[in-house]
Formats: structure tokens, C-alpha cells, sequence
């Protein structure tokens, strides 16, 4: 059997993913650690939702997405509290949407909605209500407007992720990071490489992590990101720290 840890809480307590059941698609779940030592570790499979991405710091809310509650087609699902589940309605109220992260409270989650027929990053608050964060495109009809949240900074006011510039058939992946004054900004890609995604940020937002690569033979390089600095080679900035990567 094979599975997939997605997020950790901050203290490390719990952590969600997914793995495949005994039939098809995937089957979600949440590992937890004893609060005390004459506890036991347990695994709790969650019904009914099938992929598990991300959990709020304070580890009470996992979301993720699930199929079958609107038109068979994915919806974004936080899994309050742990006790039970309800779905976050797209950008036009309707689907697919995925919800991918949450601040440390859940009350920002982040992810992506369908919005006029492409998935675009998207946040909701704690009533559920969407907010659309925008593209990269320049408003021309024959460039794709695709865009998702990957990460949020602790307080939700910093996300992450990538979206996509050029038409379609050749459009290209970019990191983003988006606040409410500046709006979605593109991170650029490494030299040499043509896309980009970001996957992660830390607490307050400065810092964002992700990889670059070239779209046909890959050949990722991995980032961190700064504003002072612009994009940093991750390996450079552990050798530089006296990490040994060999």
C-alpha cells in the first residue's frame, strides 16, 4: 500500500493526506500523534473527501476537495474542526475548486475556483464567502487565465502560487505572490529556465519557496525568494550556510 503526507500542523500533532483504497480514487486521512506518552498514535480515514492538501496551523481544519457534491465535479472542502465537512462554493458558485492551504486559524483558506471557466486563485474567508485574486493574463481573449494558491503566509494576508501568461496551447507556468496592496505579482523564473511555481512561504510572507524549471526536460531548480533579494538558488543559499549537499 501506498500513501502521501500532504501538511503538518505546526506543532507537528497532525498531519493529513491521502492513499489509495481497496477500489479506485483515493481515500484521505489524518494521522495524529499521542497528546501524552500513554496515548497511541492513530490514523483516522476521512469519508467521502479524496484529497487532502492542506491543514491550519493550529491543526483543527484540514481542506482539500472531494468529488461528487456538485455535479460529480470537485468542490473545496475545509474539514472543520475535524467533525465534519462543508463546501466552499466556486467564484460564480460553482465548480470545480480545490482548497489547497489555511492560516493559522482556517480563517483564510486558499486555493482555486472556477471562474468563467478557468481555475483561479482564489481565497475565502471564514463565512465561506470567495474572494477572486486575479491572473497574470493582460485581459486579451486568446491568453489563458489560470492561476492557484499554493501556500499562505500565518495571518492569510500573504498568499503564494503560480499562474499562467501567453494563449492557449503554449502558455506559461509563473510564481506569484499576492497581497491585498500589491495584488498578484509574477516571481520571475531561475536563468535559463522559462516557468516557475511557488510552493510555500513562511510565517509573515517575506520568504517565499519554490522550483523553476525549464517545461520540457524539466530540470528543476529549487528557489527561495525575497523581495530585497529576488530569486536565490536554494543550494546556494545552504552551501553558503555550511550545509554539505553531497
Amino acid at each position: 500500500a501506498q500513501s502521501r503526507a500532504t501538511a503538518v500542523s505546526d506543532n507537528g500533532q497532525r498531519i493529513v493526506g491521502d492513499t489509495p483504497p481497496s477500489g479506485a480514487g483515493e481515500q484521505s486521512f489524518i494521522w495524529e500523534l499521542p497528546k501524552d506518552s500513554s496515548g497511541a498514535e492513530s490514523v483516522s480515514l476521512i469519508p467521502n473527501i479524496d484529497n487532502l492538501r492542506g491543514i491550519s496551523g493550529n491543526g483543527e481544519v484540514a481542506v482539500g476537495s472531494t468529488d461528487g457534491i456538485t455535479s460529480s465535479a470537485n468542490s473545496a472542502v475545509p474539514w472543520a474542526n475535524l467533525n465534519g465537512r462543508r463546501s466552499l462554493a466556486g467564484i460564480d458558485f460553482s465548480p470545480p475548486s480545490v482548497a489547497v492551504a489555511a492560516s493559522v486559524d482556517a480563517s483564510v483558506i486558499g486555493g482555486s475556483a472556477n471562474f468563467g471557466g478557468e481555475g483561479t486563485a482564489t481565497l475565502w474567508d471564514s463565512n465561506g464567502v470567495a474572494t477572486n485574486l486575479g491572473d497574470l493574463t493582460t485581459n486579451d481573449p486568446s491568453e489563458r487565465e489560470t492561476s492557484l494558491i499554493g501556500d499562505l503566509s500565518r495571518d492569510g494576508s500573504v498568499a503564494v502560487g503560480w499562474g499562467v501568461i501567453g494563449p492557449f496551447g503554449s502558455a506559461l507556468q509563473r510564481a506569484i505572490r499576492w497581497t491585498a496592496s500589491s495584488g498578484m505579482v509574477e516571481l520571475g523564473v531561475w536563468p535559463g529556465m522559462s516557468e516557475s511555481a511557488a510552493q510555500a512561504t513562511n510565517g509573515d510572507g517575506s520568504i517565499v519557496a519554490g522550483l523553476s524549471h525549464d517545461g520540457v526536460n524539466g530540470n528543476p531548480e529549487a528557489f527561495l525568494w525575497t523581495a530585497d533579494s529576488g530569486m536565490l538558488s536554494l543550494a546556494s543559499v545552504l552551501t553558503s550556510e555550511g550545509a554539505d549537499l553531497m
